[in-house]
């Protein structure tokens, strides 16, 4: 069927790898394969079907790295091969985030819940419309690194990129009215990305601002959790890792409610611990690193 133009099989239960054969569909303008169970790496073949302006792959089980040959796509306008929440299948695309510098009609990106690493080239989207609205969707991957000032060619854009590991952003970006659906005019950098050292659920503001959190030590943090342990779990910890439940005396270990309270522990007078001793009282094993 070399002249289909378009082929449709959303939501079924193919399996297995996508055919190298699929080069010879080339007046195929559409392809949605969206909701099945394909796996395997994505053919370099697929950059053959030079019509196709929909490719659309996503929540499937799909491994490797994007072919460079989706750059062939000349009439390409939307990418998606996105893993979305709730449908996250086998471990993922990994590697580097195509350039698609070549692409001149694409206009909307998904590749979100993959395993993308590295960082947003200079390139990036570098002759894609610059007048027309655009999605590019990028979170929960391993992008790290820069958040590049050269999309703001793009005068319209919802730009999604939270979940990765960015440190910095530049702030021409950040003056843009049109993007994010006017959040960014409303919170500037913040409505793209929470800074460092702060978070909101959607790792940026968009109907209330970014709140501190000393833990994010990326920009685009979704969730605050304290990686510092309490004096409370930490000999909670020492106890589990050191066999407590053989020690001589564990008056008050087994469950610490009370860290000043239990045997061998001496705190000062704001309750801080000062004083562990433990001597002669059967403790076996390897101390855990939170001790120290």
């Amino acid at each position: 069927l070399t002249r289909l133009e378009g082929f449709f099989a959303n939501f079924n239960s193919f399996t297995g790898k996508i055919s190298s054969s699929i080069k010879h569909l080339k007046q195929l303008e559409e392809l949605f394969l969206y909701g099945n169970d394909l796996s395997g790496q994505i053919p370099s073949e697929v950059g053959a079907m030079a019509e196709l302006k929909i490719l659309a792959l996503a929540n499937n089980a799909f491994t490797g790295t994007l072919p460079a040959e989706l750059n062939n796509l000349s009439n390409l306008e939307i990418i998606a091969i996105q893993r979305e929440d709730g449908n996250i299948q086998g471990d993922g695309i990994s590697g580097p985030l195509p350039d698609f510098e070549k692409l001149e009609h694409l206009t909307e990106v998904y590749f979100s819940n993959q395993r993308l690493s590295g960082s947003i080239s200079y390139d990036f989207l570098k002759n894609a419309p610059r007048d027309e609205p655009m999605t590019i969707n990028l979170q929960n991957n391993d992008l790290s690194g820069h958040v590049p000032g050269s999309l703001d060619r793009h005068e319209n854009v919802k730009l999604y990129i939270s979940g990765n590991k960015f440190t910095t952003m530049s702030e021409s970006l950040c003056d843009n009215t049109k993007w994010m659906s006017g959040d960014v005019e409303q919170y500037s950098c913040d409505g793209i990305l929470c800074p460092v050292g702060t978070y909101s659920e959607d790792g940026r503001a968009q109907s209330a601002d970014c709140k501190t959190c000393a833990a994010a030590t990326y920009m685009g943090t979704s969730t605050c959790e304290d990686s510092t342990l309490s004096q409370k779990q930490i000999l909670q910890e020492f106890y589990d890792t050191m066999k407590g439940d053989g020690w001589k005396d564990n008056t008050g270990w087994k469950k610490v409610e009370n860290e000043c309270q239990v045997f061998g522990v001496t705190c000062n007078s704001e309750n801080v611990v000062i004083k562990i001793e433990l001597s002669n009282n059967q403790l076996a094993g390897t101390p855990p690193p939170s001790l120290f």
